[in-house]
């Protein structure tokens, strides 16, 4: 990973824990991997917060179709706060 990218990631990372938008996109692993890991160190809701972010961002981007797994990864974690 280069250091933009690195720099990127931990921004987003920031955003989801502070419940605000990102407007750069991280893949799906890495989507998933900071949602299980906010969850399991801050609860539901830290976990509340970073799917507000989530939220914001898929609604930010425009191009719906390479969103798809994180929508889908947005939704299962939904269901979780949800019960």
């Amino acid at each position: 990973m280069n250091e933009k990218s690195a720099v990127g990631y931990i921004h987003v990372y920031r955003c989801m824990m502070n419940g605000e938008c990102y407007t750069w996109t991280i893949n799906e692993y890495a989507t998933d991997y900071y949602l299980g890991s906010i969850r399991r160190d801050n609860g539901i809701n830290g976990l509340e917060n970073a799917l507000e972010a989530v939220r914001q961002h898929l609604d930010y981007q425009t191009d719906h179709n390479i969103l798809n797994g994180i929508r889908e990864i947005y939704h299962k974690y939904l269901k979780l706060v949800k019960n």
